[in-house]
């Protein structure tokens, strides 16, 4: 990094305004429509007969259909999604907004005609996909960001129904998962014109570029052949095939799991219980090794803390059952500090856990992908445990994972598990190699 660039702030650095061409190139834009069905688009669905005016609907559903010609003739990734009221997903709050609103008999009920798709229809094609959710939002518990984080996708151009309901809950999902926004505002449509221009205003303030559905065809017409990145050419030509380029500091990050005095001290919860640590003493130089190696290296270093306190009554229970586990890494007890040796510097981030994988409702996913993060470099302790269900949620993340073998380790009684665990990361989910050989690259 230039002297110029340090000198830059997160926002200067990372906030280059792209204009409407970078933005909506096909090669990276995904189309979604939101519950473009019959109850919400239909004059004899559920919002045209309690009242609400129909008359928005059929002209942005219009301007939807040319829009997804050209995305298809483009051959953009394009998603259909449909609300499916159904009694098993409806939630008490839920049930009790839809009988406010006087949705007594659901909304969009699956199998029902009010769920069937209003004349926009998805197809089979290979870059095309629809699937239902329950909730405003399309990316909550469905396989929206999986879709487009496998594709490469970066900008989601948002169409459909409702603004201000689901196309808005979209919106600010998809911003907040660090993905362009743009909304073509003659695509969109609500049962109420001022609902639907507040809906646009906060929209564009805070979350999106609004445009118009002729602009971004004009730019799909004039832009360039280039694979799309949901094709296997262009994905083959991404993929990090050799480790140098793979642990690349300028895309990976280190993450260090549970390196504190409980699990790791002779006077920690763990071997005052009886666990011989000495396997972890073992390969903490190594560790350290790996560690200076990173910050040398300029690699984004992160190390992830346990801590035992928010647990529900299985965690707890499960926790208690491992005999002495019940005190271990308590909030602010010594316990839960870092060992001296592998302790964060103050630039270095710290991410605290409160059950085994790394990823389970932190914030390091959102740490990595705002700062480009490839792929992750695991390392600590324990191999079955912690570090093997952290490795595990990288690459269903869709991350590279390396793991430095010597630089995981166990207490004397779960090193049986080891093997094993080191076999099935080996398998399925990492690369699994000797600390030497990212340390070598992150030196040279």
């Amino acid at each position: 990094m230039s002297v110029a660039e340090a000198e830059l702030t997160d926002v200067e650095r990372k906030g280059r305004r792209l204009d409407l061409s970078e933005r909506v190139d096909a090669a990276h834009t995904a189309v979604i429509v939101i519950d473009v069905q019959n109850d919400f688009c239909h004059q004899d669905g559920i919002f045209g007969r309690l009242g609400y005016d129909m008359s928005w609907m059929d002209p942005a559903v219009e301007r939807m259909r040319a829009l997804l010609a050209e995305a298809r003739r483009q051959k953009l990734l394009t998603v259909f999604v449909r609300g499916h009221e159904d009694g098993r997903y409806l939630s008490v709050p839920m049930a009790e907004t839809y009988n406010r609103r006087d949705f007594k008999h659901g909304l969009a009920r699956k199998g029902t005609w009010g769920a069937e798709w209003y004349e926009l229809l998805p197809t089979q094609a290979p870059h095309e996909v629809n699937f239902a959710k329950h909730r405003f939002s399309s990316f909550e518990d469905t396989p929206l960001d999986l879709h487009l984080r496998s594709n490469g996708i970066k900008t989601l151009i948002t169409t459909g129904v409702i603004t201000s309901g689901c196309v808005e809950a979209t919106v600010r999902d998809a911003f907040s998962r660090g993905y362009y926004v743009v909304v073509p505002s003659d695509c969109v449509a609500d049962a109420t014109q001022v609902r639907h221009q507040a809906s646009l205003d906060k929209i564009e303030q805070s979350f999106g570029d609004l445009t118009t559905s002729e602009e971004i065809m004009a730019v799909w017409r004039n832009g360039d052949a280039a694979p799309r990145h949901w094709t296997m050419e262009w994905k083959s030509d991404q993929a990090l095939k050799d480790l140098s380029g793979r642990i690349d500091p300028a895309h990976s990050a280190l993450v260090l799991v549970d390196m504190q005095h409980d699990f790791c001290g002779a006077d920690g919860v763990l071997a005052r219980g009886g666990d011989d640590v000495t396997a972890i003493h073992s390969a903490l130089p190594s560790i350290a090794s790996l560690l200076e190696a990173a910050r040398a290296a300029n690699a984004m270093v992160i190390h992830v803390a346990t801590e035992h306190d928010d647990l529900s009554a299985s965690a707890a229970l499960l926790t208690q059952e491992r005999d002495h586990m019940g005190s271990c890494c308590r909030r602010g007890t010594p316990g839960a500090a870092f060992v001296e040796a592998v302790a964060p510097r103050p630039d270095e981030e710290v991410v605290v856990k409160h059950r085994m994988g790394a990823f389970s409702d932190t914030r390091l996913e959102l740490l990595l992908r705002s700062n480009g993060i490839r792929t992750t470099v695991i390392a600590g302790v324990g191999a079955g445990g912690a570090v093997e269900s952290t490795v595990r949620g990288a690459a269903d993340k869709d991350f590279y994972v390396v793991v430095p073998r010597d630089c995981v380790a166990s207490p004397g009684r779960l090193g049986e598990l080891d093997a094993p665990a080191f076999e099935a990361m080996a398998r399925y989910f990492a690369r699994v190699v000797p600390s030497k050989e990212i340390t070598s690259v992150w030196r040279g």
